[in-house]
């Protein structure tokens, strides 16, 4: 039975406008920088969850749980006349992984990768013609093309930490804490014969990623010393 618990839930809904980022110089200009871009006008919107809650509460013996989540997701609606980038598109979370999306492929005869000429990757689709689910086209015909994979922030978050508190003054505790819902570009696949041969990006993948901690502790009780008159007495 729950000794006292407090649960606290926040939804978001926020417009940001005019906000200055950081867009790293492409690899062309022959020197490494960032360039300001105005990101124009950037909706985000999602919630947070919060949970801290005494379970059990006894003269020795104490079991706290509290814990966290949230959803958070953002998408570019107006560039404020930026150009676009790999970072910057219209309709797309900031910041993005964005490439090519290969549908299909032949593999050469000597298998040493697969025809450029008739592989087939997604042509486009979405308002802006910048999400998956178009047509299939050649892939030769989209090389530069960037198609939305996902967010490179994680939107999901959460921590759980249970605490064990013996004889009022040592406590157990766990903390467990992750992200998921980023992607990135796996170079660790072998897929090197591949992309000598087509102009997609192949190692996209969703990852989850966490940390646990976990240890003893002393709480710092504040108990009378020898000869200390306590108040009230």
């Amino acid at each position: 039975m729950a000794h006292g618990s407090r649960l606290l839930s926040v939804p978001i809904q926020t417009i940001t406008t005019g906000a200055i980022t950081d867009d790293p110089l492409a690899p062309s200009f022959g020197f490494p920088g960032q360039l300001g871009r105005n990101l124009g006008k950037l909706h985000n919107w999602g919630w947070e969850l919060a949970l801290d809650s005494r379970i059990i509460d006894r003269p020795n013996f104490a079991f706290d749980l509290s814990g966290s989540a949230s959803h958070i997701e953002n998408m570019i609606e107006e560039l404020g006349g930026s150009l676009e980038s790999a970072n910057f598109h219209v309709g797309h979370p900031y910041p993005a992984v964005v490439g090519a999306v290969l549908l299909s492929a032949e593999a050469l005869p000597d298998g040493t990768g697969y025809n450029p000429d008739t592989a087939m990757c997604d042509g486009g689709g979405g308002p802006n013609g910048n999400l998956q689910g178009g047509d299939a086209v050649l892939c030769n015909t989209v090389a530069e093309q960037q198609l939305l994979y996902g967010p490179s922030v994680p939107p999901w978050s959460f921590t759980l930490a249970p605490t064990l508190t013996l004889f009022n003054d040592l406590q157990l505790f766990l903390l467990a804490e992750g992200q998921y819902g980023a992607w990135f570009a796996d170079i660790h696949r072998v897929c090197a014969p591949e992309l000598q041969h087509l102009p997609v990006r192949l190692s996209m993948r969703s990852d989850v990623r966490g940390r646990v901690e976990r240890g003893v502790r002393r709480r710092a009780l504040q108990r009378p010393r020898r000869g200390q008159v306590l108040e009230g007495t």
